[in-house]
């Protein structure tokens, strides 16, 4: 299995194709990789999102406990 699977190699003909748009246009606008895979387009955001670190703590202490592990010091409510 390789590592990023299709999107990588999407990803990689997006950068070719911006190179080439790069070279070739007439420098009004800079091409990125994501211009050129519409889908994948929602991946890059313009703006970093604060992760829900509530959220991340109770989700990794249900898995814990799912596992058989125990938790302290985590109130988890269930929601998550």
């Amino acid at each position: 299995m390789r590592p990023f699977g299709e999107e990588w190699q999407d990803y990689r003909t997006g950068v070719i194709a911006a190179a080439i748009a790069n070279v070739l246009g007439d420098g009004s606008k800079v091409f990125m990789p994501k211009d050129f895979m519409p889908a994948i387009g929602l991946l890059f955001t313009e703006e970093e999102v604060e992760p829900d670190i509530e959220a991340m703590v109770n989700k990794v202490a249900m898995i814990t406990v799912a596992m058989g592990g125990e938790v302290s010091g985590v109130e988890n409510s269930g929601d998550n």
